[in-house]
């Protein structure tokens, strides 16, 4: 029985603070053909110091609003803002239709400077010359000195098989004396 008594008394309470204030509900769109709506709209009433928020399809609603005139601004970023006076009760749905901000940009000048890595600080590059290479180290096939297979088998150069001729050297820059 208590329960129902609370019950009776916040509905009641409740019902007479719905009364007291307006609803006012209106969207929120780009002045465009295809009247695109503006998600995340700011809408600012100063004289209340209250505001909302646009929805995904560019609604927002505000409550417990007093009857009258109030001036509202409408703000989203890229976009002219919009002053203007609603009454409250509104007749009908107002649409708010925001025109772009174009902002006219100065030159811009890229410019950027190449830094050498730590890691080609601290590993050169290396050369080696064949002609001062003694031909008895180098590997043989048939019995000729095998300059390719020699160049296989350095460091940082990659083979795809032991049958092929070809093979990818790492960071290589080759020269010709």
């Amino acid at each position: 029985m208590r329960y129902l008594l609370l019950l009776l008394i916040f509905s009641f309470a409740e019902i007479a603070a719905a009364q007291d204030g307006h609803s006012f509900r209106s969207r929120v769109i780009e002045n465009d053909e295809f009247r695109t709506p503006l998600y995340g709209a700011t809408v600012w009433l100063p004289d209340l110091q209250t505001g909302a928020t646009t929805n995904l399809s560019g609604y927002f609603t505000l409550q417990e609003l007093p009857e009258g005139d109030l001036r509202v601004r409408i703000s989203f970023v890229g976009y002219q803002t919009l002053e203007q006076t609603i009454r409250i009760p509104a007749e009908e749905e107002p649409v708010f239709a925001l025109e772009p901000e174009e902002h006219e940009l100065g030159e811009l000048e890229v410019v950027a400077r190449g830094r050498e890595s730590t890691q080609m600080e601290q590993a050169p590059l290396s050369t080696i010359e064949v002609t001062s290479l003694p031909l008895d180290n180098i590997p043989r096939l048939l019995g000729e000195p095998d300059l390719i297979r020699m160049v296989q088998n350095l460091p940082g150069v990659k083979t795809d098989s032991d049958f092929t001729g070809g093979f990818l050297c790492a960071g290589a820059a080759a020269t010709k004396t």
